[in-house]
């Protein structure tokens, strides 16, 4: 199985578990402190890293209008 298909598959569970879970999440500040966290993780991929997965997080929020 491909790295790309897991993270896919990943994607869609935390997503369904998002929207399966509405009424106890907001999910605007949900994205918003997967942003923070994703700032502040220390890797040695750098800020390039961080930034990409920001956006992506971003893309995700728009992208799946929850």
């Amino acid at each position: 199985m491909s790295q790309q298909a897991q993270i896919d598959a990943l994607e869609h569970l935390v997503l369904t578990l998002i929207k399966k879970n509405r009424t106890a999440l907001s999910t605007a500040e949900l994205f918003d402190d997967a942003k923070t966290s994703v700032m502040s993780e220390k890797n040695a991929s750098g800020n390039e890293y961080k930034t990409e997965a920001r956006s992506y997080l971003e893309h995700l929020e728009t992208t799946w209008k929850i």
